[in-house]
């Protein structure tokens, strides 16, 4: 009879850890242990962070600087600033935003993406317009433009600043650039509108900003007139209807600056296709207006401005053309 020993040798393979002494605590076949911890759960004290009200909001207990170097410093501040501005607190907004773009400054983070600090400036020059606090405004809209990037978001926010500023020539440029991408976008060929009426305010030289602010509230309203995509829901009928109205008053102010008496307008707030019909008529230019209205341009800026919107609402069939974008929000702020 083989020993012990040599029983063992013998044994391989799977049966070999079944052999195996005290394998019935650690087999494959063994009852599944019980490995629960015993603890008192009346002790633990947690509040999840989402039913802390403001629990990303250390403003109290860190400066700024030392609050960028926490791990998710920068998304707190970034809610925080947020949060201020939803709740009107606008001058604590602005201030925590330019105190935050000098820290970036002068920590010179190297991993810091400028789509990061462009979200901050963005804040910081809305809380700023709210208050109208011309230096800051200006603060945040020049380190907006170190930002650099190629978008027509972009576009849209510069000419809400600059409007802020009065740089209605400047405006006007960006929201030209912004047409050259979104050619189809209602709302801003109706700024596009109500900055010519500015313009027209502004230098009070000519009637042919008007004349073209009209044909731009005629191509919005041409516009959503024309899309299939609204929705029979009740808020999006809702949302159209007050869209309509808005640029309807926006025309009514033009009309009225031109003093054109018209019995009827009130009806176009109803939506009478009179109204439109009135704007199409007297906002008609001709080729020989555009030699005029050049002429009333103080700047070459503008010029290109007005010869690019007065070929574009001269072509009633224009399409809009959506592209790429093109930005550099992936590059670091130290580079800026």
């Amino acid at each position: 009879m083989a020993s012990d020993s040599e029983q063992f040798d013998d044994a391989h393979g799977f049966f070999q850890f079944a052999a195996l002494p005290d394998s019935e605590d650690d087999g494959i076949f063994s009852a599944t242990r019980n490995r629960k911890a015993d603890f008192d759960v009346t002790k633990i004290n947690y509040t999840p962070k989402i039913d802390e009200d403001a629990w990303y909001d250390c403003s109290s207990e860190l400066d700024v600087e030392d609050w960028l170097t926490q791990h998710a410093g920068l998304d707190e501040i970034t809610f925080t600033a947020q949060r201020l501005y939803f709740t009107k607190n606008y001058q604590k907004a602005s201030t925590l935003c330019k105190q935050t773009v000098l820290g970036f400054v002068s920590m010179k983070q190297k991993n810091l993406r400028v789509a990061n600090m462009r979200e901050i400036l963005e804040i910081g020059a809305k809380s700023a317009i709210r208050i109208d606090d011309l230096e800051a405004i200006r603060f945040f809209y020049d380190w907006y433009l170190r930002c650099g990037g190629k978008n027509p978001g972009y576009n849209y926010f510069r000419a809400e600043v600059l409007t802020s500023l009065g740089q209605f020539d400047n405006t006007l440029s960006q929201y030209v650039e912004y047409l050259q991408e979104r050619r189809q976008d209602a709302t801003v060929w109706e700024l596009t509108g109500k900055t010519l009426i500015a313009l027209y305010q502004n230098q009070r030289n000519c009637n042919l900003w008007l004349y073209l602010a009209l044909r731009a509230f005629c191509r919005s309203h041409n516009i959503i007139c024309d899309c299939k995509n609204w929705k029979s829901m009740p808020i999006s009928v809702q949302r159209k209807l007050k869209q309509e109205q808005n640029l309807a008053a926006s025309a009514r102010s033009a009309l009225q600056l031109l003093a054109i008496d018209f019995k009827d307008l009130e009806d176009g707030f109803r939506g009478c296709e009179s109204f439109w019909e009135l704007c199409n008529k007297e906002s008609a230019l001709g080729e020989s207006s555009l030699t005029l209205f050049l002429e009333t341009c103080s700047s070459e800026t503008l010029k290109v401005s007005v010869e690019w919107i007065f070929a574009q609402l001269a072509n009633k069939n224009e399409e809009g053309q959506f592209a790429a974008d093109d930005t550099d929000d992936e590059n670091n702020v130290e580079e800026l």
